[in-house]
């Protein structure tokens, strides 16, 4: 995966979604769902929690953010493609919404 450049306008700190992930806890088995993924950090926080997660976003730009920020965080943690995947979801709207 090529580095896409995080050009998110509201990209939120990892420390406070990893916060906010535990503050929700799922039940045990459960998954976390994003429906306005954007860079990822919700994604990235569970993951690092041991979370299940799946993110949603019709921005393609943003999917591309947050698949290669989450695949760089697990090849850091030495987790590498195992879990979890990014999923992009573009939905392509051709009236601009």
């Amino acid at each position: 995966m090529l580095p896409v450049k995080n050009n998110h306008p509201t990209v939120k700190p990892l420390k406070l979604m990893e916060y906010l992930v535990k503050l929700v806890s799922t039940p045990t088995g459960g998954m976390l769902m994003d429906l306005f993924g954007g860079s990822g950090t919700t994604g990235l926080a569970a993951e690092k929690l041991g979370i299940k997660w799946t993110l949603i976003d019709n921005v393609r730009d943003y999917c591309d953010i947050s698949a290669n920020r989450i695949s760089k965080g697990k090849a850091e943690s030495g987790k590498g493609q195992a879990g979890n995947s990014p999923t992009t979801n573009n939905t392509n709207n051709t009236n601009g919404e």
